[in-house]
């Protein structure tokens, strides 16, 4: 099955070097490089469905369309909807057979996402792949051949919903 990466943009843009360093005087260079950084990086990945990437921020701010550039969809968070929220919800409405790898710095984003069946990697990690340097998934990441188990999004509300209970709430 072929994958799918969902990206934070602004994440992966402060985990690259290269990347970090266009943000300051001009946050539109940085995000044109990381899109272009995208698009070579998914040409080279057969194994890759492909390729979305969510900012902050509402696209009129940026004067750039929401859109598809050569396989990499750029998608922008409407006013009052972080990409953080915006992740989560495109990884749980389209399910596990996505097949989606999530990429983010923030633990919060990439466990949710993860309950509702992705993979997780560090934005630092993937950083290293789009440089060249080998990074590998969750999936590839596995030690001594013990199975990961996944945990169902079913799973994920009914120990939410224990807890909460024991927590009174």
């Amino acid at each position: 099955m072929k994958k799918s990466l969902l990206i934070d943009g602004y994440n992966l843009i402060f985990a690259h070097a290269g990347l970090r360093e266009k943000m300051t005087p001009k946050p539109e260079a940085a995000r044109r490089a990381l899109i272009d950084l995208c698009r070579v990086f998914a040409g080279r990945r057969r194994d890759l469905n492909r390729v979305w990437v969510v900012f902050d921020g509402q696209e009129d701010a940026f004067n750039l369309p929401p859109g598809e550039t050569a396989g990499v969809c750029e998608i922008y968070t409407r006013a009052g909807e972080t990409a953080d929220k915006r992740m989560a919800r495109i990884v749980r409405d389209e399910g596990e057979e996505a097949g989606w790898i999530v990429v983010s710095n923030d633990r919060a984003v990439l466990d949710r996402c993860y309950s509702y069946g992705a993979e997780r990697m560090q934005a630092s990690q993937f950083a290293r792949e789009l440089e060249g340097k080998p990074a590998q998934s969750e999936s590839s990441r596995k030690t001594s051949g013990a199975e990961e188990k996944k945990m169902t999004p079913r799973d994920a509300a009914d120990i939410t919903a224990e807890y909460k209970k024991r927590l009174g709430l």
